[in-house]
């Protein structure tokens, strides 16, 4: 392309942040620029086929995106509100928890979680009611929050903000513990902890409370799938004449002229010129793209936050079953091998002891309406889906793959039978019999694929360490380079496109 050609903004990743801040700003008649490494659009969201069934690499169901909710009034800025629809997932069970020789339907509604619990365990009632309400209160702060926010708005702002000062540099354990919540029921409160590869002993109370709060008022799924979901946003940025998307094309780095960035270097497509850059990718290597004593030590402090674990995830097309008559439906289950969530944790990513795997179980096909037939969710007529999920070791699958291939694809295989192992015990006997696709993702599957360091899958490990005033923002020492993405803003979609939201507003009202 011709470097003489300027656009207004440059996005380095189309993943979710990147693709949504591209959109807004299109939408607002902005000219933009997307460069992204994969061949597919939407970071962790993005969908790949296999002998006709349509897999979500790693998004399984969302918040935030039902009529009322913020995340839906987006999708009405884009214009899409109409085209990409949301269904909710089941209102008296969207999560169901599995431990050994118990159980529990996670509703929506926090009154009607509260009502079953203090039934169960009626001598916390109380505890369980105050637990509901901190957790609430705590959402609808983090909600209030501006883009990079600072100890200013805390101070102009103290009794909106009260619960964040309350609960400032709490895990979920700490509250526990505060509470004096019984270990059993703690357990069954931590049971999406899958949702954010952390243990209730490492999990930051306000990723916790707005992962809960959030599923809790509108778990859902794209009606027409992930990739017509993504599609549609990128048509958005191509509605505008001269926008572009690009995949295959590598951004090399930042482009100076004179001391000035003047946009990004591409592999495919070289000098990309641009008056703003947006960088939706790992920020740990900017450094080595700016030029030298352009990173400021606040900045570089920023930049010291550890990586969120891993997972292993198994893809499974189905034929001639019925899932329904199983135990699945438009809900996803959480299966614990042990009683404690934290020890489950402890096990498979401190010990790496991945015998017993305990699993997260997604069944796609049953998610959306005509779902048990499959043809509009990604399966051929008759086919079903099946995804499975649980937290892994990054290193363990790295050193396999450095030292032997063939080791690395032992390792994989092995795991993937045991995976196989817990549902047919547990809920499909004679599964094997069905399976007609199994993919396998490792750690340095994501790594390659999503080029996510380590294979980390929400950016920051979600500790209260990473969580914390002063953290990484969109904010870097460039005045027209900004950040977006899990690691300067919120993890998981909604998070994206909230950050995404805000990033565009900030940059519309400059």
């Amino acid at each position: 392309m011709s470097s003489e050609i300027e656009f207004d903004y440059a996005i380095i990743g189309a993943g979710v942040g990147g693709l949504f801040a591209g959109a807004l700003l299109a939408r607002a008649g902005k000219s933009v620029y997307v460069a992204e490494k994969h061949y597919a659009l939407g970071g962790y969201g993005h969908s790949f086929k296999k002998s006709k069934f349509d897999f979500c690499a790693q998004l399984h169901y969302l918040w935030n995106c039902l009529p009322g909710e913020p995340g839906h009034a987006i999708f009405q800025k884009l214009g899409l509100a109409a085209d990409v629809p949301f269904v909710r997932l089941n209102e008296n069970g969207f999560d169901h928890v599995y431990f050994p020789g118990r159980r529990f339907e996670i509703r929506r509604g926090f009154d009607k979680n509260e009502t079953e619990l203090s039934r169960l365990y009626p001598a916390e009632k109380a505890t369980i009611r105050k637990y509901f309400g901190i957790i609430a209160s705590i959402n609808d702060a983090i909600l209030t929050l501006p883009i990079d926010c600072d100890a200013t708005h805390f101070a102009l702002h103290p009794f909106r903000t009260f619960p964040l000062i309350r609960y400032y540099g709490y895990t979920l354990q700490e509250l526990f513990d505060e509470l004096k919540i019984s270990e059993e029921l703690q357990n069954i409160l931590a049971g999406q902890s899958g949702n954010l590869l952390a243990p209730p002993s490492t999990v930051s109370l306000f990723i916790h409370a707005g992962m809960v709060a959030g599923y809790d008022r509108g778990a859902c799924v794209p009606e027409k799938g992930f990739r017509h979901l993504f599609t549609e946003v990128a048509r958005v940025i191509l509605s505008k004449s001269g926008n572009r998307i690009t995949t295959r094309n590598e951004a090399l780095g930042l482009a100076f002229e004179n001391g000035k960035m003047i946009g990004i270097r591409t592999k495919r497509e070289g000098l990309v010129r641009a008056k703003h850059v947006i960088l939706n990718s790992d920020p740990k290597h900017l450094p080595e793209w700016l030029p030298t004593g352009a990173v400021t030590s606040k900045f570089e402090e920023r930049l010291k936050y550890s990586y969120s674990p891993s997972n292993f995830t198994v893809y499974l097309g189905l034929k001639d079953i019925d899932l329904m008559q199983h135990g699945f439906g438009n809900w996803n289950i959480w299966f614990y091998q042990k009683d404690s969530v934290n020890q489950v944790y402890e096990d498979q990513l401190v010990r790496n002891d991945l015998g017993a795997p305990s699993l997260f179980i997604s069944t796609p096909t049953l998610h959306a309406p005509g779902g048990a037939q499959g043809e509009r969710k990604g399966a051929p007529p008759g086919g079903q889906q099946m995804v499975l999920c649980t937290m892994c070791n990054y290193a363990r699958f790295k050193e396999l793959l450095i030292k032997d291939r063939v080791l690395y694809e032992e390792e994989k295989y092995a795991l993937t039978q045991r995976m196989l192992d817990v549902v047919e015990d547990n809920f499909v006997p004679g599964l094997r019999k069905h399976i007609t696709v199994c993919i396998s993702g490792s750690p340095t599957t994501n790594e390659r694929y999503v080029n996510s360091p380590y294979g980390n899958s929400y950016g920051a490990d979600l500790t209260p360490a990473n969580f914390k005033l002063g953290r990484l923002n969109s904010k870097t020492p460039l005045h027209n380079l900004h950040l977006v993405g899990a690691a300067a803003g919120v993890p998981s979609f909604a998070g994206g496109i909230h950050f995404a939201n805000l990033l565009a507003e900030k940059l519309l009202s400059a």
